[in-house]
């Protein structure tokens, strides 16, 4: 990647690999290739700590302000608890905890 004075994102693909670690390698017989930059996950731990309760207590005095504008926390079912929970992940805040998110993905 040559520097043109400009910011670019960083970009790590399989193909360059890690390390001491060789990249992965596309079979020449293969007729399908997707090439897709993932959405990164960096600081959803931090989201993921934040306690249910903040999330309700930040939403009111919106909701309060301006109902049109007003974010929405989405209370879904925690499979692991069997209890109510705020939705933090997923396209629709659908999924409460990182771990559920990453068994919906695996």
């Amino acid at each position: 990647m040559q520097w043109s004075g400009k910011k670019k994102p960083v970009t790590i693909t399989t193909s360059d690999g890690a390390q001491n670690f060789g990249g992965e390698r596309v079979p020449s017989e293969a007729n399908v290739v997707a090439r897709r930059r993932s959405t990164t996950i960096l600081g959803l731990g931090l989201v993921d700590a934040v306690a249910d309760a903040t999330w309700l207590a930040i939403a009111r005095p919106e909701a309060s302000a301006d109902a049109a504008s007003a974010g929405r926390p989405n209370i879904v079912l925690n499979l692991a608890t069997r209890e109510a929970a705020v939705g933090k992940f997923g396209w629709k805040a659908q999924v409460p905890t990182l771990v559920r998110l990453a068994v919906c993905i695996a």
